[in-house]
This record gives structure tokens, sequence and C-alpha cells, in this order.
């Protein structure tokens, strides 16, 4: 109030409440790749994280898909000299899956992948499809670029300043060497645990075969991840078979040029086989002779529709072309079940015993007794379980972090529901930055802590049957301060919440009685 000199009437407003807690976003998914283009109105925007709501928001700034122009295949005979080599090497991200020859009428085929596995755009389609919304994404190269540790860690480095996003995802980590995925993943979860509000949800390398194939790639998972952070991050087995991309998207273009000959070999042992007479042997034979030719998607695109329509060779060849694009790591999945989970439950609710879209089977299918050494193993190292279940679907069936011998950060709900109270918390108090470190400031700053924990309780979050039970928050000498404290400076908060627990186990007792 100003100096009482002129007499008059003066007017004081005084605050009748506290300064309040705002909540922060909880599922904002932070994704690193490669995109086909990084650039909006001219301005670069690789290596720069950018907010998007919607894939129509990814379109505009990171461009499209890579398949028509930079996924390709090598398509041979199983018999052949040479065939399927390239998927030769163990090391190789998805080598086990090239290697497996597929029937194409009489003749055992093999398809190899070659180039670089960009795998962001179709993460994209599953976050969505799964339930996300609002995310980040950074771009560390174009399709034109190799896929590389340093370009990824170097993007995780770019989120340090972004404050809003809690859940990190990185799908093309697992199309890296097993060695270099691992430094990438041990990178994400350290990168969490240091910025504190923020969880990474990992992929299992070559998460797609079976545990009984040596070497196990669970067991060289959790052997391959060295970390003190344990607590921030979760894991997943096994790889989905998506309905992502269909059939009809893959083309001739997606063969290189010696595989195209193998094709055109095939489709004209079918037109004989098929018994058709001569001209409409003449008539494919014209369309069959285009497969060498044809150079750019838009003409492959009626080339495509062509074949599709007569041969059955063909049709083969494109359902299984989107079958091994189809076979996709379940993170960019989880990140949007995570967000569904959250909108509907809130964030203290697991994101388990949860249907997982656009998915149709499990790379690997788990027994009870498989899921038991996933769930609860000698090093600590949980990792989480997708199931199918007759009549129910594909769904998933844990919820721990990787530090699951911890009974404090054991479950994935525990631990983001801890980092939205701190954040939450951390953020409102930088409102009392250089107030006076007395009781005033303190009962505020109590009062303040204490109406967010209790909407948080009222709404699920905290259990206990009274608040009293569910929270307390202690601020003040004698409860969490000293005297030396106040005289350095500093305010300590104490603040105890007692965050729900799922229900992992549920134990049924029957037991008979006598007639009555």
């Amino acid at each position: 109030m100003k100096n009482l000199v002129t007499p008059g009437v003066y007017i004081a407003e005084k605050s009748a409440f506290p300064n309040t807690v705002v909540e922060p976003a909880t599922a904002v998914t932070a994704f690193i790749g490669w995109t086909e283009r990084a650039e909006y109105n001219g301005n670069s925007l690789r290596g720069k994280p950018m907010r998007l709501s919607s894939l129509a928001d990814f379109h505009a700034y990171f461009g499209g898909s890579p398949i028509a122009e930079h996924v390709r295949f090598t398509f041979s005979l199983a018999e052949s000299a040479g065939a399927g080599n390239a998927a030769g090497e163990t090391n190789s991200p998805l080598a086990r899956r090239d290697s497996t020859p597929f029937a194409v009428r009489a003749d055992r085929c093999r398809l190899v992948q070659t180039g670089e596995k960009y795998g962001l755009y179709l993460a994209m389609l599953q976050f969505f499809a799964n339930g996300g919304s609002d995310c980040y994404v950074v771009s560390v190269g174009s399709f034109m670029e190799a896929i590389t540790a340093d370009a990824i860690i170097a993007g995780i480095d770019a989120l340090e300043t972004e404050p809003e996003p809690t859940i990190l995802v990185v799908p093309e980590a697992v199309m890296l060497p097993q060695e270099a995925c691992y430094r990438v993943q041990q990178s994400m979860l350290s990168h969490c645990a240091a910025i504190q509000n923020r969880i990474a949800i990992l992929d299992v390398w070559d998460g797609y075969r079976e545990r009984s194939d040596a070497p196990d790639v669970v067991s060289e998972f959790r052997n391959g991840i060295v970390s003190e952070a344990l607590s921030y991050g979760a894991a997943y087995f096994p790889w989905l078979h998506t309905q992502t991309i269909s059939p009809a998207q893959m083309s001739v273009i997606n063969l290189d040029t010696q595989s195209r000959s193998v094709l055109v070999t095939l489709l004209r042992a079918e037109i004989v086989a098929s018994g058709a007479d001569e001209s409409q042997r003449a008539l494919k034979e014209t369309v069959i002779m285009e497969v060498l030719t044809v150079a750019d998607a838009a003409s492959a695109a009626q080339l495509d529709k062509a074949l599709s329509s007569f041969s059955a060779v063909f049709n083969t060849l494109r359902t299984e072309m989107a079958r091994r694009l189809n076979l996709l790591p379940p993170s960019a999945s989880m990140a949007g079940v995570y967000a569904q989970v959250d909108s509907v439950r809130g964030v203290w609710a697991a994101p388990a015993n949860v249907g997982v879209e656009n998915a149709v089977a499990l790379a690997v299918e788990t027994s009870d007794e498989g899921q038991a050494d996933l769930n609860v193993s000698v090093d600590g190292k949980s990792v989480n379980a997708i199931r199918n279940f007759p009549g129910r679907g594909v769904l998933v069936w844990g919820a721990r972090t990787l530090d699951g011998n911890s009974l404090d950060w054991r479950h994935i709900n525990v631990r983001r529901t801890c980092n939205m109270i701190k954040q939450a918390i951390a953020t409102a108090m930088a409102s009392l930055a250089y107030e006076p470190n007395d009781p005033t400031t303190w009962n505020s700053a109590k009062s303040m802590i204490a109406n967010y924990l209790q909407s948080v309780w009222v709404r699920g979050g905290l259990a206990g049957a009274t608040a009293a039970d569910a929270f307390e928050v202690n601020i003040g000498i004698g409860s969490s301060m000293t005297a030396d404290d106040v005289a350095s400076g500093v305010m300590r908060a104490v603040v105890q919440v007692s965050v729900t627990r799922p229900a992992e186990y549920i134990v049924l007792t029957v037991s008979q009685q006598l007639q009555t």
C-alpha cells in the first residue's frame, strides 16, 4: 500500500487463496529417427524437437513413407547359389527374418531387405492407431543417410531442454547392430534418469525370435543393458505382426533389378501352367516384360494393378513383402497405449490388460511358464510380455519397469505417477524462489502442495482411506529443515505419497464346507 499522506480512501487487495499446482501432461512421447525430410517454410528442422498432434502434422514437417523410394528387396530362389547369404550375419538386424524361405507356388524363395531399414514412419502409424496424440519428433537424418548410434544419441541430447516429453521412444534403435543398439538404449535410460520426468520404452533386439533359438534374445538384452537407471525404463517382448502396411502398397519397384528377372521367370512359368491360349499369353507377356523396364512409382502403380489381376505369384510376393515390413517392435504401440490409458483412467493406472490395436498376431507366443522368467529374473531386469488370449486378442500382460527387484520402482505406473508429481510440484515451487524463508512462505507452499495431492487422491491416484493416509507434506524447522538450512537460504519440503500399485497376482481360494 502507498504511504498514507493524503487524506482519503485507500484500497488494499489481499489474496485469499494460495498458488496452485498445474499438472503437466503425462503421455507426451518424444520420437527420434530418420524421415523423408525435415523442413517447414524453408527452415531446416533437422535435430530440432518439433511438437505434433497428428499424422498430418508429421507429413507437413517430415514428409511421408519410405516404402516406394527407399525400401528394396532381393528376391531369389532358395536353391540358387548364394541365395539368402545377405541374411547370414547374426549381428545384422532382421537377419533371421530374412533368412526364412517362403513358398511361391511350387518354389521355395527368399526375400532379403537391403539398404537401411527406416522404421520411424511405421512407428508413428502404430502410435496414433493405439491412442497417441501429442508428441515430439526429432529428425536426425533423411532416408538417404545411414542409421547410426551417434546420430540417435545426438537427437537424445537435443531433448534435454524440452520439459514436456514424458516418454522416450527410438524405434530404429533395433535396426542397428546389436552392440550399437544397447549403447543407444543405455543412453536413453541415462537421459531419462538425468531429466527425472520421463521414462524410456525399449525394444528387445531381434525380439521376433523364439527364445529357444540360441542365443536367447531376452538374456542377450538383459546382459546388454548395464545401467543404474533401470527404473526409468520398461521393455516389452515380443515384436508384433501388424497390418500397418497393406500388400497393395507393395510394388514391383520394391525389387532390385536382378530380382525382377527372377520374378519374370516365375511369372512366365505361371502363364504356361495356367493353360492360357495364345492370345492371352501374348497379352500377359507384354505386361510381364514391363517388369524389367519400369523405373518410377507412378508407372509401377499401373503395372502392379495389371499383374495383380492375373498373377497369384505376384500377389504372394506382395503379401510377403508387406508381412516382413509389418513385423514391428512394440515400443511405439506401447507409447500409444500409455497415452490411451492416461486419458481414460489416469497415469496412476497400470498400462496393462489393454489390447494392442493394429496387431494381428505375435512374433512369439508366450505361455504362463514362459512369462515367469520375463516377469521375475535373478538380475531383476523385468521384461513385460505381450500375449495373445483366445477370445480377447493381443493384450499387454506386464506392467513392470526394468528395475523388477525394487519395491519402490517395480511398477511403471508408480514411476510415472511420481514423475508427474515431482514435475508438477517443482514447477509450482519455482514461484517461491527468493521469497522470505519464513513460516508464511512455508505455510503457503505446504497448502499449495497439499491441495494438489488432495486432487490426485480424490481422482484415485493415491492409496488411502483418508487424505492423511494418502500423503503427508512437511515444511518448516523441526519437520524438514534446521536453523542452519534457513541461514543458508535453503527451504526443504518433504512430501510422502502412497501411490496405488497394480494387483499383478490375484489369488482365489476356494474350499468346501459341510452341508448345513
